[in-house]
């Protein structure tokens, strides 16, 4: 039996079953029987192998392992696939057993591990951008507290007020987040090895990111705003 990719490789756009073809001295000619899926079998960050699978019997190995797959626990089985070799021959040494699950994880840890600091030093440079952004906005306010008095004073909404420094406070955040999905774009090349089954460029991811980052900043510009529409007019002529 061949992988996707032998088949694709040797006969592109044909059907591969009952061609024959030669495996090397070990095996010689070889007759294709079955076709079957891709398969990771260094690590998932290398296109899958091109992979031949030959029985047993036509090529001796020093060592081999036994996959099972079943419905229910995998670790639960355990113990009863150890008794069955017990009872088939006793001279062989209870195996080594591991599932799927954690084979996968061990070895995912040390990308496991990068992405999680990634994550870290994600989430202070987003706590340094609503500092940041929190702390425009409101310097803008006290900036403008004349005005806004003038303003009040003069007829104009706490609406009009709140919506004139949001319009100041969200014109950076806007340009930030243009430049920020350029930015990924261009280096989102760089950290392609870093993910699996999700393409670097994803447009869901791209737009809940803009959306998350539109929210908290969103959240920033209006805790200073409202306090600045919330001061009486008249204090603060007088204090100026």
């Amino acid at each position: 039996m061949i992988s996707a990719r032998v088949a694709a490789k040797v006969w592109p756009g044909q059907n591969p079953l009952g061609k024959s073809f030669s495996t090397g001295a070990m095996v010689g000619k070889a007759t294709v029987v079955g076709l079957v899926k891709d398969v990771h079998a260094t690590t998932l960050d290398r296109e899958p192998t091109l992979t031949v699978y030959v029985p047993y019997w036509h090529r001796g190995l020093g060592s081999g392992a036994l996959v099972i797959r079943t419905a229910s626990d995998p670790a639960s089985i355990i113990p009863a696939i150890r008794k069955r070799i017990r009872e088939l021959d006793s001279s062989i040494p209870a195996p080594e057993a591991i599932t799927m699950q954690r084979l996968v994880s061990e070895s995912l840890s040390r990308r496991y591990f990068q992405v999680q600091l990634s994550d870290v030093f994600a989430c202070a440079a987003l706590l340094l951008a609503l500092i940041g952004i929190y702390g425009v906005v409101a310097y803008y306010a006290a900036q403008r507290r004349t005005e806004i008095a003038v303003r009040l004073a003069l007829g104009a909404t706490r609406t009009h007020i709140l919506r004139l420094l949001l319009t100041a406070g969200f014109r950076p955040v806007i340009i930030g987040v243009f430049v920020g999905l350029v930015g990924s774009m261009i280096a989102a090349r760089f950290l392609q090895s870093l993910l699996f089954g999700v393409r670097p460029n994803d447009p869901l991811t791209l737009t809940v990111i803009v959306a998350l980052l539109g929210a908290t900043a969103l959240c920033a510009c209006v805790l200073p705003a409202r306090h600045a529409v919330r001061i009486d007019p008249a204090r603060a002529l007088r204090y100026e």
